[in-house]
């Protein structure tokens, strides 16, 4: 809110991913990130938590960004 950028959520990413300008991908805990590979797949660029698997295929600053849940 304190962006001004408009925040969706969704409980179909497939249906959504089309028309997404970024995903945010908050999580406590992460296996592979499936809905980050699916981002990135199309393009979307993604801002997720630093745990888990998140790390092995978000490359911070290079393919999205690595964030701490803090």
């Amino acid at each position: 809110r304190q962006t001004g950028l408009e925040i969706r959520f969704t409980r179909d990413i497939l249906r959504d991913l089309p028309h997404a300008r970024g995903l945010l991908y908050i999580s406590a805990m992460e296996g592979l990130g499936s809905a980050a590979l699916l981002a990135m797949a199309w393009g979307v660029p993604v801002i997720a938590s630093r745990v888990g698997g998140l790390p092995e295929i978000v490359r911070d600053g290079e393919t999205g960004f690595l964030v701490g849940n803090d």
